[in-house]
């Protein structure tokens, strides 16, 4: 693998972020319209999750590929609200996207239908023998996590972008003034004779809270509650076996009951995730906690001091989002070029900072993680403003858990969702949420 110097530094705060995204999208607008004038054959599409990378890089991208090969590219970049909404566009749609980059238990339904196609780097001029190539620098054990061809030597069809888990993130100050005060001096919740603030925190009547849009996210999450103190019991293996079989082989009566307890929660106190309750938690005027991704908790931590994250006792998701390329792609060449290039420690390094999520790029994950856990310049701590002392090293380990999670702390209580073996069941679990706030 070729070797860099990572140099990037660049904290801006997140209220700054939102506004660039203002010029942004006007800068994205003129170059759509130039795009439409450019053969399909020099335009690379790619469809991401929004608010998930560093998107001053997809210029820079044109500049590299022009470089490597000889060729011109317009990089065409579009937005979802959840991995479902990708798959649509490639199942149903037939849109000619060249890469996307949905969740793993999606990656491997797409697989499974025969909607992507193998990757080849080598039959496109990049290897290890020519030092252009940046794949050698991925987490083997996140690139085996993401693969979709199981019990094959090697994974050929995708290239894991970030990662992270499912968990709680709720305002501080706001659970306070409702009673809600069984949390340790690091902020997160303790045990007592009776009482451990788990997934059942989401189900206490007087908290407002969100949940999001995805049945599979908010169904698991469903489940985690009606088994919790079953899975309080279990430690090691046995809780990562049984979280595997109720997130991924669920019986009628567990469904059942997950929709039960997700028609139990009021609608007065719930309010609906598309992926933007992120923005309002930032403000302050989002509920009082919520089921969110740790890279939206990531996003969110510099904009409000308030906020903290935990994944409950009882487990979580461990997601992989990573990019694939479906069988209508026509930039082949284009596409690979550009994993290759996210795939550049530098720029992994940008799109974790941006994202608020860990890369797999081992090189770009430990550097950032370093500079997190030794800021002495305040450039990633200097915003904290109402933590001192011991507060403010809890507070501290908390976010650099959260956004780089790790196998001794968190890891070892979360599993993988996997696609269900039937298109019944996946149909009534995505429509869990949808049938709930409409209803």
């Amino acid at each position: 693998m070729k070797k860099i110097t990572i140099n990037w530094k660049s904290k801006t705060t997140k209220i700054v972020a939102i506004c660039m995204a203002t010029i942004l999208v006007i800068g994205v607008g003129i170059g759509i319209y130039f795009a439409t004038r450019t053969p399909r054959s020099e335009k690379l599409l790619i469809m991401n999750w929004g608010e998930y990378m560093d998107e001053s890089i997809l210029h820079e991208f044109e500049t590299y590929y022009k470089e490597q090969t000889g060729k011109k590219v317009t990089v065409v970049y579009k937005t979802f609200l959840d991995s479902e909404e990708a798959e649509k566009a490639i199942t149903k749609q037939k849109k000619d996207f060249d890469l996307i980059c949905p969740s793993e238990y999606v990656i491997e339904r797409l697989y499974n239908q025969g909607f992507l196609l193998p990757l080849d780097f080598e039959a496109y001029g990049i290897s290890d023998e020519k030092e252009n190539s940046y794949i050698g620098g991925l987490d083997e054990e996140i690139v085996t996590a993401s693969a979709p061809n199981k019990g094959t030597d090697k994974n050929t069809y995708v290239i894991p972008y970030l990662y992270g888990t499912n968990g709680i993130m709720y305002d501080k100050e706001k659970i306070k003034t409702k009673g809600v005060t069984l949390f340790d001096e690091e902020g997160l919740p303790k045990k007592t004779a009776d009482t451990y603030y788990g997934w059942d925190l989401l189900w206490k009547d007087n908290l407002t809270i969100s949940m999001k849009s995805t049945g599979r996210d908010s169904f698991a999450t469903a489940v985690l509650y009606n088994n919790r103190e079953h899975l309080l019991t279990l430690e090691g293996e046995a809780l990562k076996t049984e979280l595997k079989r109720l997130f991924n082989n669920p019986d009628n009566a567990m469904l059942t009951a997950a929709q039960a307890a997700i028609q139990a929660l009021s609608k007065d106190r719930n309010k609906e995730d598309d992926d933007s309750m992120k923005d309002e938690m930032m403000k302050g005027t989002g509920p009082d906690a919520g089921l969110f991704y740790s890279c939206d908790a990531g996003y969110t931590f510099e904009a409000n001091e308030n906020l903290w994250y935990y994944v409950p006792e009882e487990g979580s998701n461990f997601w992989v989002d990573g990019f694939v390329m479906p069988k209508y792609a026509v930039n082949k060449s284009a596409a690979h070029w550009f994993l290759n290039f996210i795939c550049n420690p530098d720029i992994a390094y940008r799109n974790m900072d941006a994202a608020g999520a860990c890369s797999p790029v081992e090189d770009a994950r430990e550097a950032i993680r370093t500079a997190y856990e030794e800021d002495e310049d305040g450039e990633y701590f200097g915003y904290v403003e109402k933590y001192t002392g011991a507060d403010f090293e809890a507070y501290k380990a908390m976010v650099i858990e959260t956004m780089f999670p790790t196998k001794e702390a968190t890891l070892w209580r979360c599993e993988k969702f996997h696609a269900f073996d039937n298109e019944e069941l996946t149909n009534e679990v995505n429509e869990l949420m949808s049938h709930y706030f409409l209803g």
